[in-house]
Order: structure tokens, then sequence, then C-alpha cells
């Protein structure tokens, strides 16, 4: 995605007026200073930013080969129109802290060579918490429903740029997608959540990042999936119900009710749930069916009586919106998985101890339906 986002504007630039190479005026040499005055009169782009010590800056972009041209072409995927007015040049990025004089030049790469103003595409991401940065937002064409963004954070006096990662700060890349418009905002605590329509599952992903400023890193904290687009989740999501689901099935509870276990009996688990609503037969024994929880025994329906145990709790989670990748991603790489040609279906295992805690799915891709601890 990120090589054809960066052809694609490769080629608008080819529209705009060029200045010829002959005639380029060197970039301002990375660590070197510019006097405030002639900085803002040089800039084409300027934000405020607070680091995380509640310092203020303000980052100015400039090139020195700026050259005013016109969009030559229409643009529906960048938003361009023929006949608006361009600016293209290597920009650079110099920071003037509150009160000084003399702004210094950065070492940080922002690969922008090209604006159309109003610029959108560029953006601050204000803190809501103490002790938190700032976060300066630039973003790249991705594709009809996502664009590419990346983050940046002053730290030490620095613009730095920030890595995404996983939850144990293995690195990922310094891009990351997220929809077009209001796509990305800040949490409490450090975080960042960000939304897309995902065409393949038809519902929309919330991606939580936690920032950690010692590594300039921004790890993936949780994930979800939703139905709308509302900024409904709060930063929460996929892992913290998946590492309650492990945790009761570690202890072969019911989870939200562990006093329904394995090894109960159908008498006891009347007693604590009630009457069920029904029974079934599965391949393997009988079932008290009570909503979306399904509670096997080692028996099926017509031989089950107050002595029957429990063997399995059969859990729905249509409606958690699980994948099979997001279930991977929080408890780790399972026991086993395969396909189930006989029952038609995806099965992931993981084994835990003398328990086990299984998910299926019509396939890899699919929403996972059942979740069983047994």
């Amino acid at each position: 995605m990120k090589s054809f986002a960066r052809l694609f504007i490769a080629c608008l630039l080819v529209f705009s007026l060029a200045l010829p190479a002959d005639q380029a005026a060197p970039a301002q040499a990375a660590g070197s200073t510019i006097e405030a005055s002639k900085l803002k009169k040089i800039s084409r782009l300027s934000y405020p930013l607070y680091d995380a010590a509640n310092n203020l800056y303000t980052l100015y972009i400039f090139a020195k080969d700026e050259k005013k041209g016109k969009i030559q072409e229409d643009s529906y995927q960048l938003g361009y129109k023929k006949g608006q007015t361009s600016y293209t040049g290597k920009y650079q990025a110099a920071l003037l802290k509150s009160g000084e004089r003399y702004a210094a030049v950065q070492t940080v790469n922002l690969g922008l060579h090209m604006v159309v103003p109003p610029d959108k595409k560029n953006y601050v991401l204000k803190r809501i918490s103490k002790n938190t940065p700032d976060l300066f937002i630039m973003t790249e064409y991705g594709t009809s429903n996502f664009d590419l963004f990346r983050s940046f954070a002053v730290q030490s006096g620095k613009l730095q740029l920030l890595t995404f990662a996983d939850k144990d700060g293995k690195r990922y890349d310094a891009f990351w997608g997220a929809g077009k418009v209001g796509g990305v905002r800040m949490l409490p605590g450090m975080k960042i959540q960000t939304r897309q329509y995902d065409n393949s599952k038809g519902k929309y992903v919330f991606d939580t990042f936690a920032l950690h400023l010692a590594t300039m890193t921004l790890r993936r904290n949780n994930s979800s999936y939703g139905n709308t687009s509302s900024w409904n989740q709060a930063g929460t999501g996929d892992r913290a119900y998946l590492t309650e689901l492990k945790n009761s099935a570690v202890k072969g509870v019911l989870p939200g009710n562990p006093k329904v276990k394995l090894g109960l009996t159908a008498k006891a688990v009347r007693s604590i749930l009630g009457n069920p609503k029904g029974m079934s037969n599965g391949e393997w024994h009988g079932y008290y069916e009570y909503n979306s929880t399904f509670i096997g025994f080692d028996d099926y329906t017509h031989d089950m009586n107050d002595s029957s145990l429990v063997t399995e709790l059969l859990l729905n989670v249509e409606k958690q919106n699980l994948t099979v990748s997001h279930v991977k991603n929080w408890l780790g790489k399972p026991s086993e998985e395969y396909v189930n040609e006989e029952e038609g279906n995806y099965v992931v295992i993981y084994s835990l101890g003398k328990r086990a805690l299984v998910f299926y799915s019509d396939d890899e891709d699919s929403f996972i339906t059942r979740a069983s601890i047994m």
C-alpha cells in the first residue's frame, strides 16, 4: 500500500511546475539554526506542539527549493482539483522553543514533497492527559477506505518519528492505516485509537496503541471489530475479553459465573442457572441451553440425569466479532489449528494444562462463532 501511495503522489508531482535541477537551492543543514523571524517568512506550514514535559514548541515546515505551481489534473483519490495552487520542494522541519530566538533544523525526514492549500493531510493530535506529548500526524493516500499515517512527537527537544509495534515492543512499521476523516483520536493515558472500514469483514476495525516514549514506539494495546463507526470502544476490546476467557479456561469455569464449572453435576448446574431453556444433542454429548451458553455433559439427553457431569462449556461469541488473527495476536500461537472438513469449519485450539480453549469459525478469515472450554 505504501509504495502505491508514494507512486501516486510522485505522478501528481509531474503535473506541477518543477524547479530545474540547476536552480535548486540546497537543503538547510540538519542541526543548524534559523532565526525565528526568517523562519516564519519561509515556512509553508506551522503547528504548535507540546512535549511530555509541558514545553511548548512551534513546528515549522519549509523548503529552500520550494516552487509554486498548479495541479494539472483532477485527483479524486487525493482530493485535488485541476487548477489548485500547489507547492513542491524538499520540505524540512524546524523546531522553535517558546521564548527563544532561533529554531533548530531537524534531522527527521518528513518525506513531504508537495503541499496543496488548504492542507488537511497534516495536523496535530492534541494531548488530553498530563505528561503526554502532542502528536504531529502526516497522512498519505492508502486506498478508497483509508489513508496511511505517520506520527511524530517532540522528545528531548527533537522531532522524532514514532514506530508502530506489537504489545511486546516488536516493531512493525512507521505507517498505519486509518479512516480518511477523523480516523485517529487521542485517548487518556498516553494512548491513541484508529478506526477504518474493513471491506473483507463488512465492519469497522478499531486498534488502540500505547505510547512508549523511552523507545518512541506506539505499541498495539487492543483491537476490536464494530458494527458502526461510532467511537464507543474507549480503547477496550478483544484483549481483555480473550484474557478473561483464557483465565476462565485454565480454571475450567464459566466466564462471568465461576460457580459453574467442569465436573459439576447437572443438578448443581440447575441450582445455579435454573432450568435450561432447552436441551439438545451434539456429536459427543447432550447440552443444557441457556441463551448464548451451552453446558455439555458426559451423557446424551436421553441418558442424562441429576448425576451427569459437565464436560464442556460452550459459548456463542458471534456478537464479540472475534477473528482468528486477533485471537492469535492476544493469546499467542495456538497449540493446534486446522480445517475440520467433516464439520465444515476452522478450529483453533489452545492447550492449557488439563484444560483446553477452542475456537470455531466457518474458515480462517471469518468471524468466530463459538468458543469452548473443555
